[in-house]
């Protein structure tokens, strides 16, 4: 149903510009291109890349961080019915760091691994938004990882790949936050995927997809789905590799970009693959196919319309998508865009 509304909105949207003549005098050299992108009010914190974040209800939040001299221990909250930031309390003696993970499963959020300049750190952390508390819980069991890829699904949280300061790694661990003490996490060795690090993950229904990043120089193009009853599926490769049934055309593949979902599709936006990315690509989980169109393939996506970078954080409560902070060569960032899919910008 959430599929048909999508092509509901986009017919409108497309009926609105061919009445655009008529109603405001555009004329017919007018073109447009789809999904509007807003600057939101500025991050507060310092500017920074390389933060985590989480998402619960309407609410974003950013942990952590680097600006290229200093690492953050802080954590700020982002309303975004409202359009406001919150600081809220650090992690308690907690080490400042960059290139940690979160992720949320019943109400609370979660912070583990990172690098606080020395270390690369197995400590995770819980977040309690009712009362802007911390704790600490289990450590990641096989030591610090930084760079790793997280989602969560169900009453679960996962987190993997990643690197160890020596090694990329491919495995994946499940956080189970109801186990005793000693046995919140469990090691998954059955992901079929390469190793990687600054890879994504993004959920759609019960399912979340994983894949991009860079291993030995190489950007990734495998892509997998991974689901509580199924396990992992491997889908087709981020890659042109058409065959008789489709045609992709894509140039999608890089690493240190971020993801969000937004009415059961799929978006994978920013990151770099020699240079920096603006792009961005639609995924639909039913074709297992990627666009940067409309679904008509006549209209293209409207760019991200802040600076080019990586680095960045995204947080999505599946109705409305934001990208934050990030890094553009050496410089931190502290804006925050929403994208409105549905809307068309004028050239």
């Amino acid at each position: 149903m959430k599929l048909f509304d999508n092509r509901k909105k986009l017919f409108v949207g497309t009926l609105i510009i061919a009445l655009c003549g008529v109603m405001t005098g555009c004329t017919d050299d007018d073109t447009y291109t789809l999904g509007k992108w807003y600057k939101r009010s500025t991050f507060p914190g310092e500017a920074r890349y390389e933060a985590a974040s989480f998402c619960i209800g309407n609410i974003g939040y950013i942990y952590g961080g680097y600006n290229g001299v200093d690492r953050f221990n802080s954590l700020w909250s982002y309303d975004m019915q409202n359009n406001y930031w919150t600081p809220l309390a650090d992690i308690p003696n907690g080490k400042a760091r960059n290139g940690a993970v979160g992720f949320a499963i019943n109400g609370k959020g979660y912070i583990t691994g990172g690098y606080d300049g020395v270390n690369y750190l197995d400590e995770t952390w819980e977040y309690d938004p009712e009362s802007d508390t911390w704790i600490q819980v289990d450590d990641l069991p096989q030591g610090g990882l930084q760079d790793m890829l997280s989602f969560s699904l169900g009453n679960y949280g996962f987190v993997g790949t990643g690197y160890d300061g020596k090694n990329t790694q491919k495995y994946f661990y499940k956080f189970d936050a109801t186990a005793p003490a000693g046995s919140q996490w469990e090691i998954d060795f059955s992901y079929p995927g390469e190793k990687r690090r600054g890879g994504l993950a993004f959920v759609i229904g019960d399912a979340a997809y994983v894949g991009f990043g860079q291993d030995n120089n190489t950007l990734q193009d495998d892509f997998y789905k991974f689901t509580l009853e199924n396990g992992w599926e491997q889908l087709r490769d981020i890659a042109n590799t058409s065959d008789d049934d489709y045609d992709d055309d894509y140039d999608m593949i890089r690493k240190n970009a971020v993801a969000f979902s937004i009415d059961e599709l799929g978006y994978v936006v920013t990151g770099t693959s020699g240079s920096y990315r603006s792009d961005y690509w639609i995924y639909d989980p039913t074709t297992d196919l990627w666009r940067k169109q409309d679904e008509r393939g006549k209209i293209d996506v409207t760019p991200f319309e802040g600076s080019s970078r990586e680095h960045a954080v995204s947080f999505s409560n599946n109705q409305k998508g934001f990208v934050a902070t990030g890094n553009s060569s050496s410089l931190a960032l502290d804006d925050i865009y929403e994208l409105k899919p549905y809307e068309y910008e004028e050239d």
